[in-house]
């Protein structure tokens, strides 16, 4: 089972390091998951890059930073590109200032409810 984790921000440096955290806690406590992190940022002027490098460094699993450069930078546009990008088609959308709930979302993974559409 593989799972991409797609967090988006900007200047978030306040939030980051307990929102990473959190994620590579979760990788670790459940290491049969295949995890990726992408952390798609919206040109941020602070240290928010740094912080996911430095947080992220020597983790066990993929990770990459997409920087986006455009006039009509989102929330949306963010998580679109996350999603274009992402390995796995498990995936998981947070924001920059959120903190993962182990339990919960090991649960989700294991109780997927969708339905195909024709």
């Amino acid at each position: 089972m593989g799972l991409s984790v797609i967090v988006i921000g900007r200047n978030s440096e306040r939030t980051l390091p307990e929102c990473i955290s959190s994620i590579c806690i979760f990788a670790q406590k459940y290491s049969e998951i295949d995890i990726e992190l992408l952390y798609v940022d919206s040109a941020s002027s602070d240290s928010s890059i740094d912080i996911v490098k430095n947080e992220l460094k020597g983790t066990f699993f993929s990770w990459k930073i997409v920087i986006i450069e455009s006039s009509k930078q989102s929330a949306a546009l963010g998580r679109r590109i996350g999603m274009e990008i992402a390995f796995h088609s498990d995936l998981l959308f947070v924001d920059s200032d959120m903190v993962i709930n182990h339990a919960w979302l090991k649960m989700a993974l294991t109780r997927r409810y969708y339905r195909d559409w024709e």
